[in-house]
């Protein structure tokens, strides 16, 4: 499952790195459908505008789940005096998990700004 998640997330920054940085122009004027073609940078823009509106909104989201598996792990260590050592690893694993995803999830502008500033150093 993380495996599948990882692959989507890294297909994103690659569409987003490719759409950013393309200097391909569409050859056509209109396609045999009618749809209007859009230049490479005009669909980085509305791609770029959206991921953000995405990432705004999930915040709240992100956050109150963080929240909860923090405070479930909290209460699952106090459980960890009568139950042993077998709950003391999953309280671990939980917090180490919400830790990396907020890690992750915190992190992610300055992954892909990195990532366009190396594609900016290769381009030019």
């Amino acid at each position: 499952m993380r495996i599948k998640y990882s692959l989507i997330l890294v297909l994103f920054i690659m569409t987003a790195v490719l759409t950013e940085f393309t200097g391909v122009a569409l050859a056509a004027e209109t396609s045999p459908a009618g749809i209007q073609p859009v230049s490479p940078t005009e669909f980085a823009g509305k791609i770029d505008s959206a991921a953000k509106s995405a990432y705004k909104t999930a915040e709240p989201v992100i956050d109150t789940i963080a929240s909860l598996v923090f405070s479930c792990t909290g209460i699952a260590a106090f459980f960890v005096l009568f139950a042993g050592m077998a709950l003391f690893k999953r309280v671990i694993a939980s917090l180490l998990t919400a830790g990396f995803g907020l890690l992750v999830y915190y992190g992610t502008p300055l992954i892909i700004g990195v990532i366009k500033g190396i594609a900016l150093k290769l381009v030019n």
